[in-house]
């Protein structure tokens, strides 16, 4: 788990954080603004590293930590998006997680990312939680719909064959 970076020739394009215990994702919330911060000089990225240092002191709703302990976090570059890269860094985050043996996974966003919302759903991910939330006020000068989404990383049960 921690931290995965997207570069390409140099550039960093994204990265994807989380963390297996709850307790533990907000403390990598602010040491990951801390590494990207270092990696990333472009003025449109400082309003990612405001949001992890927001999200990080500010609770919102979660799914039951006991099936879904662990918890991440997605973000790209404007100019990164549409390309795959989401997907490849979610992947092998998800991946990470099932290798660690972590029973289930949840993250957070709103319903005004329809572009997160179609990757994290076609990733497998299942709405578990919503309310509206004041945590991207600063960005959005309002309100919005805050969406905890879920996904188990268990190992489907084989099939009972007919009897």
């Amino acid at each position: 788990m921690g931290c995965l970076l997207a570069e390409r020739d140099g550039q960093l394009l994204g990265y994807v954080l989380g963390r297996a215990d709850p307790g533990g994702y907000r403390r990598a919330l602010l040491a990951a603004a801390g590494r990207v911060a270092g990696r990333i000089v472009r003025p449109d990225t400082r309003l990612s590293l405001r949001y992890l240092l927001r999200a990080a002191r500010h609770p919102g709703p979660h799914a039951d930590e006991r099936q879904y302990p662990a918890h991440l976090h997605l973000n790209l570059l404007p100019g990164a998006r549409g390309q795959g890269v989401g997907r490849q860094l979610l992947l092998a985050h998800l991946q990470a997680l099932r290798d660690a043996g972590v029973p289930g996974t949840q993250l957070s966003t709103t319903t005004e990312n329809v572009a997160a919302l179609r990757l994290y759903t076609r990733a497998g991910f299942e709405v578990a939680a919503q309310r509206d939330s004041d945590l991207w006020t600063p960005w959005l000068g309002r309100p919005a719909r805050h969406v905890v989404m879920v996904q188990s990383l268990r190992a489907p049960s084989p099939a009972t064959p007919a009897g």
